[in-house]
């Protein structure tokens, strides 16, 4: 039996009504979108695309912070070592 759940967002207005006029051009609703995204993030087992910041520098600050906020015990001292890290525990990385 296939049972519904109800996802409850909150999306910025002017960005959810100009990706769904795009998606209502495409000939889906944003309903189909998302269930298609969430298969593909089981089906693969991550999110089908990367997450990319500005700069580095924000990126590998970003990074930083979440390592510690997860309580890793190897602390990085340079960004090679942190690269390093990163790349054994996530896999490689676009630096």
């Amino acid at each position: 039996m296939n049972h519904k759940d109800r996802l409850q967002i909150s999306i910025d207005k002017e960005l959810k009504d100009e990706v769904n006029a795009i998606i209502e051009q495409i000939g889906l609703t944003p309903t189909a979108v998302v269930n298609a995204l969430y298969v593909q993030i089981k089906n693969l087992g991550e999110i089908p695309f990367k997450f990319k910041a500005q700069n580095q520098t924000n990126d590998l600050e970003a990074l930083q912070k979440a390592f510690f906020e997860q309580n890793v015990t190897n602390y990085v001292v340079t960004p090679e070592e942190f690269a390093k890290m990163y790349d054994e525990k996530y896999g490689d990385y676009e630096w």
